[in-house]
C-alpha cells in the first residue's frame, strides 16, 4: 500500500495547519490578557485535543478534545474522548463512532516524550457468518512517544507516534498510528 496516496497523510496535514493556526492565534489571546496565575492545582491543569475534517466521497468529521493533570514536571495523567461522523458514498456506508481514554506521559526532554494509552470505542461493525451490523466495544493498548513543540509559555504542538499492542481487527486505526493536536495550560 502506498501510504502517499491514503486518505490519511491529506488529513494529517490539513489537521496541522488548522492546529497550528489555532494554536498561534490562542498564544495571541493568552499574551494579551496578561492574567496572574493562581497558585494549587489549576497550574497543572492542561487542554487540548484534536480535530478531523474531511469532505468528498469520503466524508469524516471528528472531535476528540483532552484533559490532562501534571502530577510532576515530568509525569502527566489524562482523559481524551473521542466522536467521530463517517459518511461513506462509494460504498454506501454512514456510522458514527464515539469513545474514550486514559492516558499517561512522560516527559524525557523539552522535545521529546513517552505516551500510553487505554482506549476503548464503541461502533458499528459487519460481523460473521451473517455480516449483519452490530455496535460493539472495541479496545485497544496504545504505546509510543512524541514530539512537543512549545508555543508560548503554556502552549504546545505535538505529533504522537502509537503502536497498538492489541490490535484488535475492529480497532478503526491500524498500526503505526500518527497523532497530532495542541496542548494549552491555564
Amino acid at each position: 500500500m502506498n501510504l502517499l496516496s491514503t486518505n490519511w497523510v491529506s488529513i494529517f496535514f490539513i489537521n496541522f495547519f488548522i492546529f497550528l493556526s489555532t494554536i498561534l492565534s490562542l498564544h495571541a489571546q493568552i499574551d494579551s490578557l496578561k492574567t496572574k496565575r493562581i497558585k494549587g492545582i489549576s497550574n497543572n491543569i492542561y487542554f487540548g485535543g484534536g480535530l478531523g475534517l474531511q469532505f468528498g466521497s469520503y466524508t469524516l468529521l471528528q472531535a476528540s478534545p483532552l484533559i490532562g493533570y501534571k502530577l510532576t514536571n515530568k509525569l502527566s495523567i489524562g482523559l481524551q474522548f473521542s466522536y467521530a461522523y463517517i459518511h461513506d458514498k462509494i460504498n454506501k456506508y454512514e456510522t458514527s463512532l464515539y469513545g474514550g481514554s486514559f492516558f499517561s506521559r512522560y516527559i524525557i526532554s523539552n522535545l521529546f516524550f513517552l505516551h500510553s494509552e487505554y482506549d476503548i470505542l464503541n461502533l458499528e461493525v459487519y460481523k460473521p457468518p451473517l455480516y449483519s451490523k452490530e455496535r460493539i466495544n472495541v479496545d485497544a493498548i496504545l504505546i509510543g512517544g512524541g514530539l512537543s513543540q512549545p508555543v508560548g509559555t503554556s502552549s504546545s504542538i505535538n505529533i504522537i507516534f502509537l503502536w497498538d499492542i492489541l490490535e484488535n481487527r475492529y480497532y478503526p486505526y491500524k498500526n503505526p498510528i500518527l497523532r497530532g493536536g495542541i496542548n494549552v495550560g491555564f
